[in-house]
């Protein structure tokens, strides 16, 4: 079960979120990693959004400037479990 504010950001943008989780579960990805793998970025959400909500966290920042992500574990776990129950 995710905490509260998780679960309004899951409403809101469940479906990016999903797509996020199918694609990379825990392992660390960027905004170009989204973009290459087709994953449609939403007009009213970025990345930069989800972290500040707390769906993902930054892993590193490197020199260029691009920053590395990945879902929280309380997400992964989540969508895990969603996929046992099927």
């Amino acid at each position: 079960m995710v905490s509260r504010y998780l679960a309004m950001m899951l409403r809101t943008h469940g479906e990016f979120i999903r797509q996020i989780a199918a694609t990379f579960e825990g392992r660390p990805f960027t905004a170009a990693d989204v973009r290459t793998q087709g994953i449609d970025v939403p007009d009213d959400c970025t990345l930069q959004k989800l972290h500040s909500r707390g769906c993902i966290e930054r892993v590193s920042k490197d020199h260029r400037y691009a920053n590395t992500w990945r879902l929280v574990p309380e997400l992964v776990d989540h969508y895990a479990t969603q996929e046992a129950r099927v």
